[in-house]
């Protein structure tokens, strides 16, 4: 940045260091606003329409609810739901007594290797 701002063209500094003009731009003008080259720092978060506490007390008055339920309540879509869900580590109801019912226990297969 140097060579540039005291005597190399943009277009030979395009060359040799084999850059493109809008990294040279952003450079050039990064350095007129703060006198360096750090990439600016990242802004604040987009305010949440819903707090994690409030959905975690939502699911635990109303378990049972779907998450269509549960976006309507809280005025989203479905999809953003399912994601904060997934970040708390909420996961689906299991429920094995009910997908296990009426299964017998599988024979066992014993192996061709087997000799009795």
């Amino acid at each position: 940045m140097k060579n540039i701002l005291d005597w190399m063209p943009q277009k030979e500094a395009r060359r040799i260091f084999k850059i493109g003009s809008g990294t040279i731009t952003r450079w050039l003008h990064w350095n007129s606003q703060k006198g360096d080259l750090s990439t600016p720092s990242r802004g604040r978060y987009k305010v949440r329409k819903f707090s994690d506490d409030a959905l975690k007390a939502f699911i635990e008055s109303n378990n049972d609810s779907t998450l269509e339920e549960i976006s309507e309540h809280f005025g989203v879509v479905k999809n953003a739901i399912w994601k904060r869900l997934k970040l708390l580590n909420i996961t689906r109801k299991k429920n094995h007594v009910i997908r296990g019912a009426g299964r017998e226990k599988a024979q066992r297969i014993p192996d061709r290797n087997f000799k009795i």
